[in-house]
């Protein structure tokens, strides 16, 4: 199963290149996307089974790849546990983006359990807005996204156009 990679650029034929893309095994698609982007390049983690397996091809092809996961305040403490495995186990130090405001300030300015009285603008804030920081100033960005996990990413490219 191969990740899906965000390009951030539109001049592109994304069609075509997703066709010469299709057949190749995961160490080859992530060789040639560590050829063609190098350091412009960068894997969005949040330590699912598919992000980390992406992870450890990636570190083998290149060590010192750019590998970002975004701490929203709210993870659970065996996610914490596994990053730190993570880090330990590759000899890679992640890039940590976080949202603009903590659990407790997101609390006090705007009140309890966002995630259940506003879920979209939850998201958005400890999501959304992060993620655009992480890929800032980047050509490409890999994730762990898998076509067989609802049908809404079952249609999801290999290579796609980020706007």
């Amino acid at each position: 199963m191969l990740p899906s990679m965000r390009l951030l650029r539109a001049n592109v034929d994304y069609a075509a290149l997703n066709a010469q893309l299709a057949p190749l095994a995961l160490a080859d698609f992530l060789r040639w996307s560590t050829i063609t982007f190098g350091e412009r390049l960068v894997q969005v983690t949040s330590f699912g089974p598919t992000g980390v397996v992406i992870l450890d091809h990636l570190v083998k092809i290149n060590p010192d790849v750019a590998v970002t996961t975004i701490d929203t305040g709210f993870l659970f403490p065996e996610t914490y546990a596994l990053w730190e495995t993570v880090e330990r186990r590759y000899d890679i130090r992640l890039t940590v983006i976080r949202p603009e405001l903590t659990p407790q300030e997101q609390e006090r300015f705007v009140g309890p359990m966002l995630w259940e009285l506003e879920p979209d603008v939850c998201c958005h804030e400890r999501k959304v807005k992060p993620m655009a920081a992480a890929v800032a100033g980047q050509h490409a960005w890999i994730t762990g996204l898998r076509r067989d996990q609802s049908g809404a990413r079952s249609q999801t490219p290999l290579v796609a156009w980020d706007a």
